[in-house]
Order: structure tokens, then C-alpha cells, then sequence
């Protein structure tokens, strides 16, 4: 019964055409592992293809990782040891678009994209980054935001809503 983490994927139909949905919720708890670099490389590889293939999706959810940049070094130091200075979810800010981006997540506004309330009572508020959709260029992003309202009595994670424009020529239903 030990958890095996996994990439869910669901392929919608419209008009001739078809859209990718995927959502993740990849390790925690794996450090001292290569664990997050493969689990960010297989998933990297599935965008990959579907984009090589120009069939438009977004991927979502609970990456377990920080963002590249600051998000590190802002934690304090007991917390630090649950993460990497650099990041293994780089290569997917290195080749897909994503909500939050690197921009988002590093600037002086960084707190409004806070994911994660941890179950500390010595933390009062969503206090980092772990959770994201991806996105290819080809789509267009029309706005974006963490849901900080109303979410807290499910779960410790707070939702990245997103709204996209598919691309007109979107993939032909194989």
C-alpha cells in the first residue's frame, strides 16, 4: 500500500480537436534521493511530447518543490532542509510557462502566490510556493491567481486557478 506518485492524464474532445489535462503530486519528503529529479524529468518528458506533437495541455498540482530564485533562501532554516538551494523543478521553468512564474514568485508581491500553509502552529499564514500549472508557448494565459479565500478547511494547499485562450489550430483528434 505505499504511495506510487503518478502523472493523471485526461484528453478532452472538442469541435474535431483535443485538449490535454494533466495533474501531479509528485514526492515529498525525498531528500537525500535523485527521487525529484526523475519524477521532474518524466514529467518534463510527457509535456515534451505532447508539445512536439502540438497537442495543447496544462499540467498541474502539487510539485512539492520551490520555485527557482529567492524562495529558498526567504525559508527559515529549519524549514530548509525539506528543499535544495537549487531546485529540481527548474527544468520545467526552463522550458514550459507557468503560475505562478519565475517573476511571480520573486517578486515583492511573492506572498499572493503562496501555495502552502504548513501545520505549524508557529506559522500563521500560506508561508511558499509548491504548487503550479505548466503551460506550453503556444498558449496564450488570460489571468491567473492562488485562491486564498475559503480553502484552508480542505487542505493545507491553496488552488492556482488559471484562465487560458487555446490556440486556434489546436491538435487534430487522433
Amino acid at each position: 500500500f505505499n504511495l506510487k506518485r503518478a502523472l493523471l492524464e485526461a484528453r478532452i474532445a472538442f469541435n474535431g480537436h483535443e485538449f490535454v489535462v494533466m495533474n501531479t503530486h509528485l514526492s515529498a519528503f525525498a531528500q537525500g534521493t535523485d527521487t525529484m529529479e526523475k519524477q521532474v524529468a518524466a514529467v518534463k518528458s510527457i509535456m515534451a511530447d505532447h508539445s512536439a506533437n502540438n497537442r495543447p495541455w496544462v499540467a498541474g498540482g502539487d510539485f512539492n518543490l520551490l520555485p527557482p530564485g529567492n524562495a529558498y533562501h526567504q525559508l527559515k532554516p529549519e524549514q530548509q532542509s525539506a528543499y535544495r538551494p537549487e531546485t529540481e523543478i527548474k527544468p520545467l521553468f526552463d522550458a514550459f510557462n507557468a503560475v505562478p512564474g519565475k517573476a511571480d514568485v520573486n517578486s515583492d508581491a511573492r506572498q499572493q502566490w503562496f501555495t502552502h500553509f504548513p501545520n505549524d502552529p508557529d506559522i500563521k499564514a500560506p508561508d511558499k510556493t509548491i504548487d503550479y500549472i505548466f503551460y506550453p508557448d503556444k498558449m496564450e494565459r488570460n489571468s491567473a491567481r492562488v485562491r486564498q479565500l475559503n480553502t484552508l478547511a480542505i487542505s493545507d494547499h491553496l488552488p492556482v486557478v488559471a484562465e487560458f485562450v487555446l490556440p486556434v489550430q489546436a491538435a487534430k483528434k487522433k
